[in-house]
């Protein structure tokens, strides 16, 4: 069989490359945004956690609490990931996450969505965040006992 020439490598890098435009375009349009108004709760530490977010505005917080006191944990901006802790490993949630600062859009990435994307990825990736998010919550938990 013949090699394919270099005009055909570059037509089937460029045909990869609108495929795979496309089908992020198709992710955005399928991922749910809702506006969430200051002091708003995108979940709470404890609940199950079947979406992942991405903020696509605004500000949100992150925070633990333990003995009735709030620990911020860290304050996320436009464009960050949170919540994806729970999807990885089906785990509870860390942590609690809200609205500050005004008003926050987040764009919603169902578990489905997170599951199609880690079926296309290397087993090595998906391994490897699952070693990660169970490093992180023992460690965690570390943390968490040793105010004790």
């Amino acid at each position: 069989m013949p090699e394919p020439s270099s005009g055909d490598k570059l037509a089937k890098v460029d045909a990869d490359r609108r495929l795979e435009n496309d089908r992020r375009s198709e992710q955005r349009r399928t991922m749910a945004a809702s506006l969430l108004e200051e002091g708003m709760l995108v979940f709470e530490q404890g609940d199950s956690g079947d979406q992942a977010y991405i903020i696509k505005s605004g500000v949100i917080e992150i925070f633990a609490t333990a003995d009735d006191q709030e620990t911020i944990l860290g304050t996320l901006n436009e464009g960050a990931l949170f919540g994806e802790m729970a999807l990885i490993d089906n785990s509870v949630r860390m942590a609690s996450a809200r609205a500050v600062g005004g008003t926050a859009e987040i764009y919603t990435i169902t578990r489905q969505l997170f599951e199609d994307q880690l079926d296309s990825a290397n087993p090595f990736i998906a391994k490897l965040l699952s070693i990660l998010a169970a490093n992180l919550r023992a460690n965690s938990a570390l943390i968490a006992g040793s105010g004790d």
